[in-house]
């Protein structure tokens, strides 16, 4: 696996009595954090470890609580696993909490680089510039021969382009 030889720790946190599970490359370079999606864990980073250790970043991934290594506590997993059950498989998951809207794009301020594959069915390019029509201050790369996970398909352009703009910024 990538990143072996950089000797990552890799163990459980405490955070308010829960325990998420986290690799960390170590060192003293400024922490670069990956948070995995909805799906997956701290182990879909594999091919970003080594290139952004070399670059003088901390590498740090977490699983998110309920994913991988990442322990729910009991009364919680017990709950996910009676959502789980109860869930038709006919009906449609309840939507995010969190909507993101044009107006609330157009609040952000901050440098956003903005990735997405030419083939990505999920985020297509075409969504990709409507949101860099609206956030000010973002940066729009569409990655060829690349779906929805750049980061798995395409490492070497996904970790050239976020490395090139950590460095602008």
């Amino acid at each position: 696996m990538p990143g072996n030889d950089l000797n990552l720790a890799e163990a459980h946190a405490q955070f308010s009595g829960r325990r998420l599970w986290y690799r960390d490359a170590g060192g003293k370079g400024v922490p670069a954090v990956f948070l995995h999606a909805r799906t997956g864990s701290s182990l879909v980073w594999e091919q970003q470890i080594a290139p952004f250790a070399a670059a003088g970043y901390r590498f740090i991934a977490y699983d998110r609580l309920g994913h991988c290594k990442s322990a729910l506590e009991a009364g919680e997993a017990r709950w996910s696993e009676l959502e789980h059950l109860s869930r038709s498989k006919a009906a449609p998951e309840q939507p995010l909490r969190k909507r993101i809207t044009f107006a609330l794009l157009e609040t952000i301020t901050l440098p956003v680089l903005l990735l997405s594959g030419d083939a990505d069915l999920y985020t297509p390019p075409a969504v990709l510039r409507l949101f860099a029509a609206r956030i000010r201050n973002s940066r729009s790369v569409v990655v060829g021969e690349c779906g929805h996970s750049a980061y798995w398909e395409q490492p070497e352009v996904f970790n050239r382009e976020v490395l090139a703009f950590l460095g602008k910024h």
